[in-house]
């Protein structure tokens, strides 16, 4: 999940609050289908080729290709398509090694994990000294990114000192070499973050590695980094904000939030809103979505719907992930009265009736690239492509 998340959400908790006391009674009143169908069956093939270790890390099988681009599209359509098959791609290795892990805990050494099904995974393996050693810094709070590659980004906002999923490339390190390390690699992540990754990863495929080190590269005004569009993020120029009247395309990022009692038994959970990719569309509410911590596969409405319920159902993730000094940092951005609330939630469940009659699911926005700046850089020179991309963050097109 993106910011903003249940965790650095205290000035979300604080809104709710009242509405929490009630809920919980101690207040007064308490159209690409056939293609992209193809295109996905070529995921359950398994991992590619292997790809080179890092310093003091196993080799590891990469994430399968993207599937071949149907012929005839235009590059608004490539760009969804290739967007769409790379994030079922993480998804479907995320699926796999969960799966594996309690067999073989090496399926746990690399590979596109949520922190807290990560620390799970460690604690159900008896994996002390590795829980330890993310549990130590911050990063089951945090997340991680291939450390050859990216550091996190300082934010003194974060009771952890290090902004949420939000990963700034290295000096000197190849920005493409940096995308593709991605599933070869561990790394700790959320939705967000994820279909920011595969956008990434669409973008580099048009416009191939050597223009895409000069315009992302660590030399360049605004270097590669890797969050849900947030600040610094210099693909923003290069994505808009889908007007809710527009259709629904393949490709585009849609983001969905699921019912404000969330946080209320998750202080610390992911699935307070998924950002997904649409991968098929067709009669509305018919559409097909694929994002990590969904079903391989993909899902359609119902299908999204039952996601957010089972994750409102699970156990609370507990304090004991973080350290103490981190548990009372966090802690203290809540006020106690909302605390002793969540404490008194964590057996409830709802079922699917109740699960609507609490508000459901809805949509609350949707981004896509802009095609025709791609196309312009594209076209463009390196050089030219650096001149483009600063006339458009003067222009400070935010997400329009």
């Amino acid at each position: 999940m993106p910011l903003p998340t249940t965790r650095l959400a205290a000035s979300l908790a604080i809104t709710l609050l009242p509405a929490v006391l009630q809920a919980s009674g101690q207040g007064q009143a308490m159209n690409l289908a056939p293609a992209g169908e193809a295109a996905f069956a070529v995921l359950a093939a398994g991992p590619g080729p292997q790809a080179g270790p890092g310093a003091g890390e196993a080799a590891a099988p990469a994430l399968a290709p993207p599937a071949a681009v149907p012929a005839g599209m235009s590059l608004h359509q490539r760009l969804g398509f290739h967007t769409a098959v790379k994030l079922a791609a993480i998804a479907a290795d995320n699926e796999d090694r969960l799966r594996r892990c309690k067999a073989d805990g090496k399926a746990l050494d690399v590979g596109v994990f949520y922190p807290n099904e990560y620390a799970l995974a460690l604690q159900a393996n008896l994996e002390a000294p590795r829980f330890n050693y993310f549990r130590d810094r911050g990063a089951l709070y945090h997340g991680f990114a291939p450390r050859e590659f990216f550091e996190p980004v300082p934010d003194p906002r974060s009771a952890s000192g290090y902004g949420a999923m939000d990963f700034r490339l290295r000096p000197g390190k190849s920005p493409a070499a940096a995308i593709r390390s991605f599933g070869a690699r561990l790394a700790l992540m959320d939705c967000g973050s994820s279909a920011c990754l595969a956008c990434y990863d669409a973008l580099l495929g048009v416009l191939g590695d050597a223009k895409f080190h000069i315009l992302f590269g660590s030399q360049a005004p605004v270097p590669l980094r890797v969050n849900f569009l947030q600040k610094g993020n210099p693909i923003l120029p290069l994505v808009r904000l889908v007007p809710d009247q527009e259709p629904m395309a393949v490709g585009q990022i849609a983001s969905f939030d699921g019912i404000p009692d969330y946080p209320l038994k998750h202080l610390n959970g992911e699935a307070g809103r998924f950002n997904v990719i649409i991968s098929e569309t067709g009669d509305p509410g018919r559409e097909r979505y694929v994002g990590l911590g969904l079903p391989s596969r993909g899902v359609d409405h119902r299908g999204l719907v039952q996601v957010f319920l089972d994750e409102y159902n699970a156990r609370p993730v507990g304090w004991e992930i973080f350290t103490e000094q981190l548990a009372e940092a966090i802690q203290a951005t809540y006020p106690p009265i909302y605390l002793q609330v969540v404490a008194g939630m964590a057996d409830h469940t709802l079922d699917l009736a109740g699960f609507h009659q609490r508000g459901g699911i809805r949509l609350f926005q949707r981004h896509e690239f802009r095609a025709e700046r791609v196309q312009a850089l594209i076209d463009a020179t390196p050089e030219q492509g650096l001149e483009l991309l600063a006339a458009w963050w003067k222009e400070n097109p935010g997400l329009r």
